[in-house]
């Protein structure tokens, strides 16, 4: 383009966020994923009835004319589920860039919160999922920071707490702990209980074991079997080389990024599987957040298996927003 003769590279028009966005926009479409537009408003039924899987309870809501009771949309991953027809031998690719509205912790106002990402519904295998961490490595990399890329998988984890308790009370507090790398806590938690900390042992190695793939994972597989959970180990293993696993420089680089760290926990009511979250250079919070989710499809009534991501572009501009 031209303008008064002389040539223009829009590009240079955009500002370091809308950058980012035509970057990723490229990766997604490349990858076969499709542009999904979110509702504004939801019937308020649909975020009342699964609060917990929410960052916030806090949502703006209203009557409709006709009396129902909406809300100004505070999450996609609900409002993806909802409108997206899926069957469990195919597989839906959407990616997203939309403005979510809810009070966060510690605030005294809503606020809009833009956030770009992707969500795979349907028939999820390791394939699948490697491709879905490759694209949060990358997406983090358009940010043009360093980064790390932190990965658990919550069977294993799930294992490990399960071995101490099944009280739901009890497991609260050791997640609190793992996500916190507190084994100390996780010893007083079992002491209080009249648990035997033997039993906690397993969660304690699990938590003290973290770094590159290439060492953790064959570290980790005594422990895997011990619990029962060696598929879960085997999973993760063959969905990061599913990703990362060609010999190119560029992959190589992004796995030199990934680091198995089970400090990285979910509700075990709505997620399932591999966990992950993105952090950026100089940032000191997570600003990518993403796992599977089959739990939660399942509690809205469907049988397919999800796994997604969100990026929290806010966080870029420093503002806060803990996923």
């Amino acid at each position: 383009m031209e303008r008064g003769g002389v040539p223009v590279d829009y590009e240079l028009l955009l500002d370091h966020t809308e950058r980012i966005l035509l970057t990723l926009r490229s990766y997604y479409l490349e990858q076969g994923y499709s542009r999904y537009r979110m509702e504004t408003f939801e019937e308020y039924d649909l975020y009342r009835q699964h609060k917990d899987f929410l960052i916030s309870d806090q949502i703006i809501s209203f009557t409709d004319l006709d009396g129902t009771l909406m809300a100004l949309t505070p999450d996609v991953t609900l409002s993806v589920i909802r409108h997206t027809p899926l069957s469990s031998d195919s597989l839906q690719k959407l990616f997203y860039s939309e403005t979510v509205y809810r009070g966060l912790p510690g605030s005294t106002h809503f606020q809009g919160i833009p956030q770009t990402g992707l969500e795979c519904l349907g028939r999820i295998d390791t394939d699948c999922i490697g491709e879905v961490l490759m694209l949060a490595a990358k997406s983090l990399s358009a940010c043009q920071r360093p980064f790390i890329l932190t990965i658990s998988h919550l069977a294993l984890l799930s294992a490990a707490l399960r071995q101490i308790t099944e009280e739901d009370a009890i497991l609260t507090a050791l997640l609190k702990c793992t996500r916190e790398k507190n084994c100390h806590g996780i010893e007083e938690i079992c002491r209080s209980h009249q648990i035997p900390c033997q039993y906690a042992k397993p969660l304690q190695e699990l938590i003290a074991t973290f770094g590159p793939p290439s060492v953790v994972l064959p570290r980790l597989a005594p422990l895997a079997k011990h619990l029962g959970a060696y598929d879960s180990l085997l999973e993760l293993q063959e969905s990061i080389h599913a990703g990362f696993g060609k010999d190119s420089a560029r992959e190589q680089f992004f796995l030199s990024r990934l680091q198995i760290d089970f400090s990285v926990t979910g509700d075990t009511n709505y997620y399932n599987g591999v966990l992950f979250k993105g952090f950026l250079e100089g940032i000191p919070e997570s600003v990518l957040s993403g796992g599977r989710y089959d739990h939660l499809v399942q509690k809205l009534g469907r049988t397919e298996g999800a796994i997604g991501f969100a990026l929290y572009l806010n966080k870029l501009r420093g503002e806060t927003c803990t996923p």
